[in-house]
């Protein structure tokens, strides 16, 4: 399947969960080690109470548009692709890199008996002039068979898929998306809380947005440990499935 020229990568995030670690704050040097190929960057702390939900970041790591999180239960690094505006042939390798470094890191944090389940998330965007109400009539008529019930104003939808050799989740999510400009001045921070009116900001841009997400709890449940090639798993099983069906949600669009 051809991809549509202007789809491009907006996202990509990568995720490790573990068993809980109560003592994760203690190990700054450590997670600053594990990472320092993927992230040149100092762990700062979020200084949370060891009693907060333990999904709640204890440390990050920040370099550019990079972003490493840690909590009591999992690793995540977001990387943010929008302002580039590039394809996924263009910045694919950029992807495949960092994910192996990420993982790396997982595995200098956790053993393999440690981690539960790893996974990649790609978000790709294509623009479109027309308004939204229009975009998603057009995707409710393409992909949904449900009642009609007056016209249609907003559609998105996830379906969730389990691989032939029942080893990778893949969630699969499709909708509309815009994003909007807002402009403040540092004078008028004066360390309180900031309210956004997004509907009174000006949208710069909106259109199609496809999600895929590939992850390996299946294993979870058939008590598997994970293996040691996970990455490449999960990098070629996503990069496949992009080359065979991502253009399917983009080629009609003008």
């Amino acid at each position: 399947m051809v991809p549509h020229p202007e789809a491009y990568l907006a996202s990509a995030t990568c995720v490790a969960t573990f068993n809980i670690d109560k003592q994760i704050r203690y190990r700054v040097a450590d997670i600053e080690n594990a990472f320092r190929s993927t992230v040149v960057s100092q762990a700062v702390g979020t200084n949370v109470a060891d009693n907060a939900p333990p999904n709640i970041p204890r440390f990050t790591l920040q370099s550019g548009q990079k972003v490493i999180s840690v909590s009591q239960v999992q690793c995540q690094m977001d990387m943010n692709f929008a302002e580039q505006r590039k394809t996924f042939d263009q910045v694919g390798a950029v992807v495949r890199k960092n994910f192996a470094g990420f993982w790396a890191g997982v595995r200098k944090l956790k053993s393999l008996e440690e981690v539960r389940d790893v996974g990649l998330v790609l978000s790709f965007n294509v623009s479109s002039k027309k308004p939204i109400p229009e975009l998603s009539e057009e995707l409710y008529s393409r992909y949904l068979n449900i009642p009609s019930l007056g016209n249609v104003a907003s559609v998105g939808f996830q379906t969730g898929f389990t691989s032939l050799d029942g080893n990778i989740f893949i969630n699969l999510s499709v909708g509309t998306y815009e994003v909007r400009e807002a402009h403040l001045e540092n004078s008028m921070h004066d360390g309180g809380q900031i309210f956004l009116a997004l509907d009174q900001m000006r949208v710069s841009e909106s259109g199609v947005e496809v999600k895929w997400d590939v992850n390996s709890k299946p294993l979870v449940s058939q008590g598997e440990i994970t293996p040691e090639d996970i990455d490449d798993v999960l990098f070629e099983s996503l990069n496949q499935m992009l080359e065979e069906h991502n253009g399917d949600f983009f080629s009609w669009i003008e």
